[in-house]
């Protein structure tokens, strides 16, 4: 089993701050198919669409 832990260059969003929806992984296709991927959301300041875990 391995880990990554990945700081973002400029922060999320990149220099713009872009919200929108990333895709990331592999893109070989056995491994999508496995399930390595996902998507990072990212939001405006402020925005409270997504709660933290543990909240209410």
């Amino acid at each position: 089993m391995e880990t990554l832990d990945i700081t973002l260059a400029d922060g999320a969003g990149g220099p713009a701050q872009a919200p929108t929806d990333y895709v990331y992984g592999d893109h070989r296709e056995p491994y999508q198919e496995a399930g390595l991927w996902g998507i990072l959301r990212v939001l405006l300041p402020g925005n409270t669409l997504i709660k933290k875990l543990g909240s209410p």
